[in-house]
């Protein structure tokens, strides 16, 4: 019996707080009640956008930074630069573009330097992956990226044989700020004249790894054509300073830079980056179609901060004809170490 003596058809609960139901339709009425609270509260959570992956997070990100890449096939530097443009959103299209279309990682200290001085610099290295043989920038194994540090005491620029990468370094960046526009670089072609030289060293590495014994040999050639002697090949003497040491040649003739002068190694780099500046010129000396005429020798080209001159190009002639045969028309250096590897294997 319910309260006051009735009969109840079901009952819930415990003594003292029992809830009497008097007629089934009371108790399924009451039941329903109950069950439609959740099932608003399930609606309401299938109605929540649900949180996305961070796997589903990358991906939007990338597809929009390569709708970004695809609108501005000539001018995504310049927009990147734009006002527009968040520097994270530019950062985050910077490195998709070096990663998908350059095969290279970007990696720097956005801290210090501004985005747009970044940009800058990573448009000068885009425009000499352009112009150089695939197989020394896109597919070459031995350019892994590129990094662009200001760190205290780390030096101008180099090229690490060990991760494979490129570093501007503090006082290289430094060199490149302008006191009334720091947001721009001062000196375009100085950028693109020591990425070469930097690109240079892994091409040579590149060249070496090829084929190492054959090509160890045949390096020393180059060497040779510039006046070292045969035992210097791929030498590199470094003194207790990590300071380069010059090697002394057998052959003494003004080379391209002083800095060429150290070793085989830093001669490569250099008469690289400059037959690379200046290509169709060099290939006019190597195919002899210069003269010495007045004006050719009285004319100089400038280079990181040197003016070569005529009868410099004319002694190295034999140097860059070997760079040519060797390096650029060398179809070996257009493949990919790794497709190499591949192809072993498959055999």
């Amino acid at each position: 019996m319910g309260i006051f003596g009735k009969k109840y058809f079901k009952r819930e609960g415990s003594p003292g707080d029992y809830t009497y139901y008097y007629t089934e339709a009371e108790y399924k009425e009451a039941k329903g009640k109950e069950e439609e609270k959740p099932k608003h509260q399930a609606k309401q959570e299938e109605d929540k956008p649900k949180e996305k992956t961070k796997e589903q997070q990358i991906a939007e990100v990338y597809a929009y930074c390569d709708k970004v890449i695809k609108e501005h096939p000539r001018d995504l530097f310049t927009h990147l630069k734009g006002e527009k443009v968040s520097n994270a959103e530019a950062m985050s299209i910077l490195r998709r573009k070096f990663n998908n279309d350059l095969n290279k990682t970007l990696n720097y200290d956005s801290k210090v330097i501004d985005k747009k001085f970044i940009i800058s610099i990573a448009e000068q290295i885009n425009d000499i992956s352009e112009s150089v043989p695939n197989g020394h920038f896109y597919n070459n194994d031995c350019l892994k990226g590129f990094n662009i540090n200001f760190d205290e005491g780390a030096g101008f620029a180099n090229y690490n044989t060990g991760n494979n990468k490129i570093s501007f370094e503090k006082d290289f960046v430094e060199s490149l700020f302008q006191p009334d526009d720091i947001d721009n670089i001062k000196n375009k072609q100085e950028v693109k004249e020591t990425f070469c030289h930097e690109l240079g060293h892994s091409v040579q590495e590149k060249f070496i790894r090829t084929d190492t014994d054959n090509n160890t040999e045949l390096f020393k050639s180059f060497g040779k054509a510039l006046g070292w002697g045969d035992e210097v090949g791929i030498k590199y003497i470094i003194n207790e300073n990590k300071k380069a040491v010059p090697i002394k040649r057998e052959k003494e003739f003004k080379l391209l830079t002083k800095y060429a002068e150290l070793n085989p190694t830093e001669a490569f780099a250099e008469y690289y980056s400059f037959y690379n500046m200046n290509f169709k010129l060099i290939n006019d000396y190597i195919d002899g179609k210069v003269e010495d005429s007045i004006f050719n020798k009285t004319q100089e080209f400038k280079y990181r901060g040197y003016k070569i001159t005529h009868q410099q190009i004319k002694e190295s002639v034999k140097a860059f004809s070997w760079m040519r045969e060797n390096i650029f028309d060398n179809d070996e250096l257009t493949k990919s170490l790794q497709f190499d590897e591949w192809l072993k294997m498959s055999i």
